[in-house]
Order: structure tokens, then C-alpha cells, then sequence
């Protein structure tokens, strides 16, 4: 039984340290950017389930982001806010990081060849989110495209880490 609480600490002390070391690397110098050049954008997101996207400028280069996922039998909300800075020297193309949580539920069970029965159990998920990626907004049209990578960490549920966050997306921009 002292494994087991040994475990669990060092589980807490890890999960505790990467949230630590992400936001001190998310505030630091050097994030500063123009931003793109839209307001708002609103679009699919083609990863693992089924995903729609809705983006929206709070601030100069800082955005807010939506994110809704249809995917193990169950629904999950994302709420991110992404810093967007330039990209090799590239006018609308953009790098952008952030971070957030989501909250939603799910009916898979995560263990290695679970019981079919186990399925049948509701999973709540709450967790912080993290995304980086590379966005790039069309000038002839209003479209842009991004692919990204958004990993989560996880309170509840039998994982502690989902890593399946990577995404193409095209959006509408206005």
C-alpha cells in the first residue's frame, strides 16, 4: 500500500511540475507580436472526433478560443487563450501558444484490454489544457488554416495525461 501512496505522490508532483514549467514558459519575454489580422474566426478542426472551432480577439495579439469535441460517446468544451506572435518573418503567417481547461464527459474506458462492461460507464473529464501551432490567414479570401497540437492533462477519470491534441483546421475569419 505505501507503493501505491508513493506513486500517486510522485504522479501529483509531476503533474504539478509541468503545469509550473508551462505557464512560466507562456509569460515569459519574447511573446509579444502584431497578431493576425481578423477578429473573429469560426471553423472545423479535423482530429480524433469530431471538433468546431470558434476564435475571437480579446486583445492585440491574444485570442480566445472555443473548442467543442464529439468524440467516445460523449461531448467535451475547451476555453483557451492563445498568445499569436510571427512566424519566419512571414506577413499573416503566425506562431501561437496558449493554455485553458475543458470540461466534458465520455463513456471509453482508458485501460489496456478493458472490459467491454466498463464501456458502459460515464467518465467525467475536467483537466487544463495546453496548444501550440501554426496559423496562417489567407489576404484574398477570408480563410485560415492552422495545424496545432492541444495535449491535456487530466483531473478525473483513470488517464492523467491525453495526448492525442494534434489538428488540422480551416475557419472563416471575419
Amino acid at each position: 500500500m505505501k507503493l501505491l501512496n508513493a506513486n500517486k505522490k510522485s504522479e501529483v508532483l509531476f503533474k504539478s511540475l509541468a503545469i509550473a514549467f508551462f505557464f512560466l514558459w507562456l509569460f515569459c519575454p519574447g511573446h509579444s507580436a502584431l497578431g493576425q489580422n481578423y477578429d473573429s474566426a469560426a471553423g472545423l478542426r479535423l482530429s480524433y472526433g469530431g471538433l468546431g472551432s470558434y476564435k475571437h480577439r480579446v486583445h492585440k495579439n491574444i485570442y480566445g478560443e472555443g473548442i467543442v469535441a464529439i468524440r467516445w460517446g460523449g461531448a467535451r468544451a475547451t476555453g483557451l487563450i492563445e498568445w499569436h506572435f510571427p512566424a519566419f518573418d512571414t506577413e499573416r503567417l503566425n506562431w501561437f501558444s496558449g493554455g485553458g481547461m475543458h470540461l466534458g464527459y465520455h463513456y471509453r474506458n482508458n485501460k489496456i484490454n478493458a472490459h467491454p462492461a466498463d464501456s458502459k460507464v460515464r467518465q467525467i473529464n475536467l483537466g487544463l489544457d495546453v496548444i501550440g501551432g501554426l496559423e496562417y490567414a489567407f489576404n484574398q479570401f477570408p480563410l485560415m488554416i492552422s495545424i496545432s497540437y492541444n495535449p491535456s492533462f487530466e483531473f478525473t477519470g483513470r488517464r492523467w495525461f491525453v495526448g492525442e491534441g494534434i489538428a488540422l483546421m480551416a475557419a472563416v475569419y471575419w
